[in-house]
Parts: structure tokens; sequence; C-alpha cells
């Protein structure tokens, strides 16, 4: 069981504190269904506690949108590198010929698909989990900038402020240094808390992004430009989401989703072909229960992520 005051044993009902404020920026949400970035377990952790009502997400409409407009590109492009990487190897096969060239192609069209599934029902299947939990208004609460927020920033602008908005060139062949996003994003996070800081037992603002945010040559600690504005509201600076979970949960006891053994769920036991792409569904991750055109009840349906196709089953939840 979780702890209350942070991992002090304090005899306090943790039903009863307020909720921790963590504030995300885009590129975490990114980093979340980028293979290698975020282990399951530090993943499963952080959306436990949020459902468990520990933590509440707090969300900029610009990261919501920049998320939007983003998750679905950098998904395709993941699935992209598998396709060169199989690609690649497909070369190889001139070198071959007869029955040793067939069993090569063979091997990596099998290579192909797990690669495929593994991305799909791994980091795509995050992709689609934070989605849902964005869109919960009881677990993440989006705010948008306002007047404030475009007054304190066309002030910035004119006044060079470093870090987002300044003369020095980040590499060579770039221009004048202008983050305006990023600083939509900050700013309207420190609005936001200037009003409703009250509300939250703690505040973390996250982001990997060092360049706009963090102190130059130290990654872990946010720009001297901008601490006095998070010290004024009281928040925390982190690049990593798992610092929040070590934190938050450092017994690691919010595990209620836990998907670290995925890899049993990928053979072709659970997957059927789509009757009009010819594409993978995976008959736990793409179900859901709609109502029956035939049955006239609800039944489980399979739909298929590729192109949206729907495949009644025909079972009912009130058959089991």
């Amino acid at each position: 069981m979780l702890k209350a005051e942070f991992g002090k044993d304090t005899g306090i009902n943790i039903q009863s504190l307020k909720p921790i404020g963590v504030i995300l920026d885009t590129n975490i949400l990114i980093d979340l269904m980028k293979p290698a970035v975020y282990k399951h377990a530090d993943y499963s952790n952080f959306l436990s506690l949020v459902k468990l009502g520990f933590i509440k997400i707090l969300l900029p409409k610009q990261v919501k949108e920049e998320w939007e407009k983003h998750r679905e590109e950098k998904y395709l492009s993941y699935l992209d590198e598998i396709n060169k990487k199989i690609k690649k190897y497909h070369e190889f096969a001139s070198y071959l010929k007869g029955e040793e060239r067939d069993t090569f192609l063979a091997q990596t069209e099998k290579i192909r698909k797990f690669e495929k599934r593994n991305y799909k029902y791994n980091y795509g299947l995050r992709m689609r989990n934070i989605d849902r939990i964005i869109k919960e208004d009881y677990r993440t609460i989006t705010f948008d900038r306002n007047n404030l927020v475009d007054s304190k920033i066309i002030d910035l602008s004119l006044n060079k402020f470093d870090p987002f908005f300044t003369t020095t060139k980040k590499k060579k062949g770039e221009g004048v240094k202008n983050e305006m996003a990023d600083a939509i994003i900050f700013f309207s996070s420190y609005y936001y808390l200037k009003e409703y800081r009250g509300e939250f037992s703690r505040v973390f603002f996250v982001s990997s992004n060092s360049s706009d945010f963090a102190e130059t040559g130290n990654t872990t600690m946010i720009h001297p430009n901008l601490k006095e504005y998070l010290d004024e509201v009281d928040v925390e600076y982190m690049n990593y989401l798992g610092r929040v979970n070590n934190i938050v949960d450092p017994d690691k006891t919010a595990m209620i989703i836990d998907e670290a053994g995925i890899e049993d769920f990928l053979s072709d036991a659970y997957f059927i072909v789509c009757n009009n792409c010819k594409e993978d569904i995976h008959i736990n991750a793409d179900s859901s229960i709609l109502r029956s055109k035939e049955k006239l009840i609800p039944t489980y349906h399979l739909i298929c992520q590729e192109c949206g196709y729907e495949h009644d089953t025909y079972d009912s939840p009130h058959d089991e």
C-alpha cells in the first residue's frame, strides 16, 4: 500500500490527501511510445498512480494539441523503421538461391511480423492508453492560455528572454531562437497554478526538453531564468518521469497496469486476420463491446487498428 507524505508512514489515510499534480510536456508523452526510452515498469507505475487517483495529470492545451498532431505521425514512423530494416535484410536475399533464398525470405517476413506486433501492442498500446486517459477529465485537467500568458510572452519576446527568445544561435546556420510553443506551455502552467496550486499536495513539471527548460550543462535543473516562476508556485522540475514515480511511490506498490509479459501474447494464437485489409487484429487488445447489428444486443467486436473495420464475434458478455 502507498504510504502517506511521500514515503513517510504517518498513519494518514492517503485517500483523504490532495492529489499530486504532474504537468507533462509533449516530449514526455512522445517518449512513452518510443522504444527503449521508458521501461514498462515506469510506464505502468505512472498510469497506475493516475488511475488510482494519487496523481492528476495537468496538461496545457498546447501540449494536448501537439500530442494530437504528432502521435500518429510518430507511431507510423516507428513502424516504417521496422519495414526499412526488413527491406535491408531482403537485399541480402540476392546472394542466395533456391530453397535457401526462400527460407531466408520466409524468416525475415516472420521477423517483420513479430517486430511490428511487438511495437503495435507494446508502445502503440501505450499511445492508445495515454490518449484515453488524456480525454478523461476526472484524470486529466486541460487548461488553456489566457490574456496574462499572452501579455507575458509578448513582453519576454521583446526583451529576448532566455531560454525561449534569444539571439544566441543553437547551431551553425540557424537563426534567432524563438520557442513560442514552449513559452506558452511554461507560462500557461505558471498562471494556472497561481490560481489553483492549493488543489494539489505537490506539483511536478516534467520535460526532457533540456535546450528550452533546463540549466545549460545540467539537464536535471530548471533554467535559472525560469526558477523564480516555479519557486513562486512551489513546483518541482523533473527531466524524467521515473523520478516522479520514485518520489510518489518509492516501493512501487501501485502497479495495476502490468504489461511486462506482453511478449507472451504476441503469438499467432492471439490474432486473427482482418477480412478487409489482411492486417493483424489482437483478440484482447483490439476488443470492444458494441451493439451487434444482427443480435441487437452488446457483443464483443474486434476492431482493426489499420483500417477500422469492425468484426462482430457475436459473443455477448452475458454469455460468460
